[in-house]
């Protein structure tokens, strides 16, 4: 059966593209591009032209594309060309609309553009329409070329009438002769008498500045042959944002860009302004059609060698769109942009409001000699703008949200060591608002700092601004999302376990309630499945899921189908909850049952309905442990309790033979591999077991060199290897029939019996060591089914055995348990701390007692102090805006 003629120009197309393929359209495929009409098969050549994927069969994939195409527009409420012979209205067919096209072709790396005859039909207008100029300044010349039609059809314009009264911030700066593509009709749901555009369906070649684009947006509504133009909704957010209003037309052009794209170009141009470098708008849009590689090069070759070191280039980069990405600001007198750098993890906050919504920024020492004794009252001076006014990046406004949780004693001793050393203390700024179109709607628009804390938890029900400054920290956990639909599941707050005296009587001290349960919960096996088996700080534990599946073959045991035990953050109607939650099979169906010490803020009573971020994070698993090492005060306490110094130096000695040996012997170079697998994402492991032989590859060589290096560094710091020693993560008894000085351990082989030592990192205390017995729980295997690698604590007794040593709990710390036959037979216990001297309680100002301003430059005032106060312990997590 002959196949009906094409059009000209579409056939034209068609040709060229199968010569370039080497490949003839069979009968089929050129029948369906009669079928669609001139438009739209020249829309599915184009798109065809303009893959970059290897085409088997043209003639399938004609049909294929013209299929999902007709779909497309089906869905969408669309005619096709048959139909559209039918309808009514604007969407009426005529010889000219079904002999013209419009837009953009390509072929190869040439761009070739074909003249519709009639140029009003080519855009979808009626032939009595004309869009008329309120002033010349808001004309756009649009130049089409053709190497198929006649010249003499020139150049046209298109004429744009605004609103009275309304001028289009899009082109207060924007030239009135730029040279565009040529728009074609917006494929949405278009009513009659409506008509809707955007720019051709091909943004990798799209040469089209945004502002011409925001007019094309908001052309919506045509009332009758006159061609007036009305707007049928008022201006967006960004088109009345100040930063817009002011903007370059080059600063708007960016906004077309992808932000990691528009940010590298900010890296890359260091302090320089972005308009004396970029001052052509065709090529920032010709910027965004390069792929993310060539992107990197042509900036890098343009300006970037000239402001940044080659060291510091982005080249690289995993450009992988998955993947979090983490863009860092360092505030001295100038803003210093560095990034992006590529994550395998993200936070609560990242993954609500998106990895370019949030701004990591240091803030560097100001430069200069301080002789003053005041220098924290300069630095509340010299960065307190920085605070008011929010960091600028484009049109994007970032304000002072969080903060970053450092030990400022290990920042001190760094400082020390090295006097170029920068500050890892760290806050986050979050993006508030922007004159960029593509960045609304936006969850934080038109709020305040305030109003957007709420979405997360209800933070302003803290009892102190202490704890104000470290409950948000919260979000800032890396954390791994579990599936959970929060409708269909059952939040329950149940009772924490008290401990009680010898008399029955509720342990009290400094007049709180001492409890045993203090972080955990439970959670039922459905939900339990939903979760990885092996989460790690964020991140799926791929070396994890590699050392377990080897070690599962060489022992014979079974990986668990879910953890025993999962460190998670919740976020729900306001509350923020921290803790662990043990698997519960006795427990319904989608439940989760949280107790008052795992809840961290409570939420209003009368803010039911109200928005929130609901969320279950998973932080940890209770993963099988890995190698277990000592540290310098666990061998001092060990010491102490009669431990020989030689058995120390006997582990010290067989530790330096392995590192020496782990680049010859693949037993050794397999376990240094897995010891350091976050060095190099498991790949040295992995070639490994694939056969190939340490000294056979340059490449394995260089990365265990590294690893064994490492190894010696940790020794330095006392980290020596020692046997059936294991670092599991703490509960309580779900049973209740432990005794006071009883545990569960659970391992490979299941529950242990016998002798242990538990210790808790960092205790210093000769106490903090005990000497417990490992009992089997019956009936436990019916609770947790087959999970493993857990401790579980006994709820008898007049004080928490977690917090006897070192003051612990159970919102996901990690227990050192020891079966070591050695430390066993040689080891001494000593009588657990107690605290002699209580802490006196001081009446301390809420949250609610500060009005907005004064509440948000106290929280700025207390992250300052962190960074550049040394006589601060630990830097708290701000949350200021």
């Amino acid at each position: 059966m002959q196949s009906p003629p094409l059009p000209a120009a579409v056939s034209a197309e068609l040709e060229r593209l199968e010569a370039r393929l080497g490949q003839a359209a069979d009968q089929g495929a050129r029948r369906r591009l009669a079928e669609l009409g001139e438009a739209a098969a020249a829309r599915v050549i184009r798109r065809i032209a303009e893959t970059r994927k290897p085409v088997g069969s043209l003639s399938a994939y004609i049909k294929w594309m013209a299929n999902n195409d007709t779909m497309k527009r089906n869905a969408e409420g669309i005619p096709t060309a048959e139909s559209a012979a039918c309808s009514p209205g604007p969407f009426r067919a005529s010889s000219h609309r079904e002999n013209s096209i419009s837009g953009p072709f390509y072929q190869g790396g040439d761009r070739m553009e074909v003249e519709s005859p009639v140029v009003e039909t080519a855009f979808g207008l009626s032939n009595h329409a004309r869009l008329e100029p309120v002033s010349p300044v808001r004309q756009v010349r649009c130049r089409v070329q053709s190497r198929e039609t006649p010249t003499d059809a020139g150049m046209f314009g298109i004429k744009v009438e605004s609103p009275p009264g309304w001028i289009s911030p899009g082109l207060q700066n924007q030239s009135p002769f730029s040279e565009v593509a040529s728009p074609t009709p917006y494929r949405g749901r278009t009513g009659a008498g409506c008509l809707d555009y955007q720019m051709p369906d091909t943004p990798p070649r799209d040469f089209t500045p945004s502002p011409v684009r925001d007019i094309t947006k908001r052309v919506q509504e045509m009332d009758g042959p006159s061609g007036r133009i009305r707007v049928a909704t008022p201006p967006s957010v960004a088109a009345m944002n100040a930063l817009r209003a002011k903007a370059s037309p080059q600063m708007l052009a960016l906004g077309e860009l992808e932000f990691d794209r528009f940010f590298l170009i900010r890296v890359y141009l260091a302090d320089k302004k972005i308009e004396e470098e970029l001052e052509d708008v065709n090529y920032i849009m010709h910027l965004k059609s390069l792929p993310m590689d060539s992107f990197e090069a042509e900036i890098w070759n343009k300006f970037g060698n000239k402001y940044v070191p080659a060291t510091d280039r982005r080249k690289n980069i995993d450009w992988d769109p998955s993947k979090a990405r983490l863009y860092h600001c360092n505030i001295e007198k100038k803003d210093d942009d560095i990034g992006p750098f590529i994550e395998n993890t993200r936070t609560h906050l990242q993954k609500c409001l998106g990895d370019e919504n949030v701004l990591i920024v240091k803030f560097a020492d100001i430069p200069g000699d301080m002789s003053t004794t005041d220098k924290f009252g300069i630095y509340c001076t010299y960065y307190n703008p920085v605070s008011e006014s929010g960091i600028i990046l484009g049109l994007r406004r970032y304000l002072f949200k969080d903060g970053g949780k450092e030990e400022k004693l290990k920042e001190q001793r760094k400082k020390e060591k090295n006097k170029h050393y920068v500050s890892s203390v760290r806050c986050i700024f979050v993006r508030t608002e922007s004159g960029w179109d593509r960045d609304e709607p936006f969850v934080l628009s038109n709020k305040t700092i305030s109003q957007a804390r709420r979405l997360f938890m209800h933070i302003h029900n803290a009892p102190t601004v202490a704890k104000y400054l470290t409950r948000f920290a919260l979000i800032l956990s890396k954390t791994v999302t579990l599936d959970v639909k929060f409708p269909e599941v059952n939040v329950t707050i149940i009772d924490d376990i008290p401990c009680k005296e010898e008399d029955g009587r509720t342990a009290v001290r400094n007049e709180e309630q001492l409890i045993h349960t203090d972080g955990t919960g439970l959670i039922s096996l459905d939900l339990a499945l939903k979760c990885p088996a092996s989460v790690f700080k964020g991140n799926f534990s791929k070396a994890q899921d590699l050392q377990d599946t080897v070690d599962s073959k060489k022992h014979r045991y079974l990986i668990p189908e879910h953890p025993l035990l999962m460190q998670m953050r919740l976020f729900h109607n306001g509350y923020a909850v921290k803790g662990t939650l043990l698997v519960d099979s006795r427990l319904p169906e989608g439940s989760i049952h949280i107790r008052p010490s795992m809840i961290k803020i409570n939420p209003d009573q009368d803010s039911s309905g109200s928005q929130s971020f609901n969320s279950l994070e998973v932080v940890t698993t209770s993963n099988r442990p890995r190698r277990a090492v000592t540290s310098r005060f666990l061998i001092a306490l060990l010491h102490y309790g009669r431990v020989p110094a030689d058995y120390f130096e006997e582990l010290l000695a067989k530790a330096l033979k392995d590192i020496n040996k782990s680049c010859h012997t693949v037993k050794d170079s397999l376990e240094v591999a897995f010891n350091h697998a976050d060095m190099d994402d498991s790949m040295s492991a992995r070639m490994i077991l694939s056969g190939i032989q340490p000294q056979d590859e340059a490449y394995l060589q260089s990365q265990l060199a590294l690893m064994t290096k490492e190894e010696r560094k940790g020794i330095k710091q006392g980290k020596i290897p020692i046997d059936k020693c294991y670092y599991l993560m703490g509960t309580v008894d779900p049973t209740g029939t432990l005794k006071r000085d009883q545990v569960c351990v659970i391992l490979d082989e299941g529950q242990l019996s016998g002798k242990v030592l538990v210790y808790k990192h960092p205790g210093l205390h000769f106490g903090d060591i005990h000497v417990l017995t490992a009992t089997h729980i019956d009936g436990l295997e019916e609770i947790v089914g087959d999970s493993k690698y857990a401790i579980f604590f006994p709820t008898s007794g007049p004080r928490s055995l977690a917090d006897e040593m070192a003051n612990s709990d159970f919102d996901g710390d990690m227990y050192w348990v020891s079966i070591n036959t050695q430390l066993l037979k040689h080891f001494k216990p000593s009588k657990p701390w107690e605290p002699r001297i209580l802490p006196i309680k001081s009446k301390q100002k809420k949250p609610q007692d500060y009005d907005g301003s004064q509440l948000e430059g106290l929280l700025f005032k207390e992250f300052l102090k962190c960074r550049f106060t040394p006589s601060y312990v630990l830097v708290q997590l701000q949350i200021v805006g």
